[in-house]
């Protein structure tokens, strides 16, 4: 009895754990960009990072309004009435964070001069 309820709950499971993992893995990615972003700002660098949605008509209306906000890198961002690190940030409440498919667009400048 105990093996057919797991079989019969298995298709359910399986999508739990996609998702689970595939939340944290864009929240490590978002971490370690934030923490390279930071070791180039340390070094005298620039980077900034762009919150970035999909365009598309299922972007949620305070993750559009979020849509080209430009943050020194580590400053949160305001969406809605939220305030993330990134995208997904598993800090954020459910409503801003669940299915997220925003990104940040990085725009960086080496502590280095190429005019030197």
């Amino acid at each position: 009895e105990i093996t057919a309820t797991l079989r019969s709950q298995t298709p359910t499971l399986e999508r739990w754990a996609e998702h689970v993992a595939n939340r944290i893995t864009v929240h490590t990615v978002h971490a370690v960009q934030v923490a390279a972003a930071r070791i180039l700002v340390a070094a005298g660098g620039m980077a900034t990072a762009v919150w970035t949605t999909m365009l598309d008509d299922r972007v949620r209306p305070t993750h559009a309004a979020a849509h080209g906000q430009a943050r020194p890198a580590g400053e949160k961002f305001q969406v809605g009435k939220a305030r993330l690190r990134w995208p997904r940030d598993i800090e954020g409440p459910p409503e801003e964070v669940i299915n997220c498919r925003c990104r940040l667009r990085w725009m960086i400048s080496p502590p280095w001069s190429s005019a030197a």
